[in-house]
């Protein structure tokens, strides 16, 4: 629900697979200029399935990878969804890959696959892309690693590979704070980073800091920040006196930036930052908290609990909010 009215449009009431069995998706994304809907199964995670917002209907099964789960999807890059872009971003555990449902048979993209050994396993929970594709990827050990977008890129190009070569490596990798990553979201150009952890926000800068204290144009997507040059995340965390208020604890939904309006010729920065817990929303002034305004935030309580949020597209104070 949002403060606005808000028109119906449709519902999809059973999604069914090619032998007819209904299911109820484990994760679902917008693809192609939202005209299509990209979803997972929640016990087969080697298929995905793709949705005709049309006609509301599975109209096609895509074998991904025999070999490799399927436990999320993302974006190619930020705003690839109001595109006509077919490519977009898989992960698992232990790595990520590019998926193309142009390829005959399986469509995970081998020269775009990267895996960590079965031994050495890094928990790998979230991630989200960059307007230029670079990747953000947060873990259930608390770090987040940093991508640059020649990874993923449609272009490359690569002879079979060993399993080294296809070792994901990371440009920056951040210690966080030591508790699991829930969700991770980036701006659009790549210079702060969202992390969402059970109680509590960070906000952490990429931009690299030179030798003379001057910020570059680089950020640690595009090369290594440093053990001395890393950023001291800025952590968002309610006052306690609104925690007793919500019932003496907290725990967030995934947080999200607001999303520029790209149709605008003035848009502007990401401006806004919006979770929940239970039945409050809470936004945070993204400006104020990148001046170290931490506490400036706003609360709101909603009938029922809140399940997702997100900024209307192109709106930093409109909430679209599912209960």
């Amino acid at each position: 629900m949002q403060d606005d009215k808000l028109k119906y449009q449709n519902s999809i009431n059973k999604i069914r697979d090619k032998q007819g069995r209904s299911f109820s998706p484990s994760k679902i994304v917008l693809h192609e200029q939202d005209t299509a809907l990209l979803a997972l199964h929640p016990t087969d995670r080697h298929h995905m399935y793709c949705i005709d917002l049309n006609h509301d209907s599975v109209v096609q099964e895509w074998d991904v990878s025999k070999n490799h789960d399927v436990n999320e999807l993302l974006p190619h890059t930020k705003y690839a969804q109001t595109t006509l872009t077919k490519t977009v971003v898989g992960m698992n555990n232990n790595g990520f890959f590019l998926i193309d449902p142009r390829q005959n048979k399986e469509k995970i993209v081998e020269s775009n696959s990267f895996f960590y050994f079965a031994n050495d396993s890094h928990l790998l929970s979230c991630g989200a892309t960059t307007e230029k594709g670079a990747l953000v990827v947060g873990s259930q050990k608390g770090e987040i690693r940093l991508f640059n977008n020649n990874l993923l890129g449609e272009g490359r190009k690569r002879a079979a590979s060993t399993v080294e070569d296809r070792k994901p490596r990371a440009k920056t990798t951040l210690p966080g704070c030591g508790d699991p990553i829930i969700s991770v979201d980036v701006t659009e150009d790549g210079k702060w980073i969202l992390a969402t952890c059970r109680t509590y926000l960070l906000v952490i800068a990429t931009s690299i800091i030179d030798d003379d204290g001057s910020v570059s144009d680089s950020t640690g997507f595009d090369k290594p920040m440093g053990k001395l040059k890393k950023p001291t995340p800025k952590r968002l965390y309610l006052n306690p006196e609104d925690i007793a208020k919500m019932g003496g604890s907290v725990c967030f939904t995934p947080a999200h930036f607001n999303m520029k309006n790209l149709r605008s010729f003035d848009a502007t920065e990401e401006r806004s930052i919006v979770t929940s817990s239970k039945q409050w929303v809470i936004t945070w002034n993204f400006s104020q908290v990148k001046k170290g305004n931490l506490h400036v935030y706003n609360i709101k309580e909603y009938p029922q609990t809140v399940v997702a949020d997100q900024f209307k597209f192109g709106e930093d104070k409109k909430v679209i909010v599912t209960l």
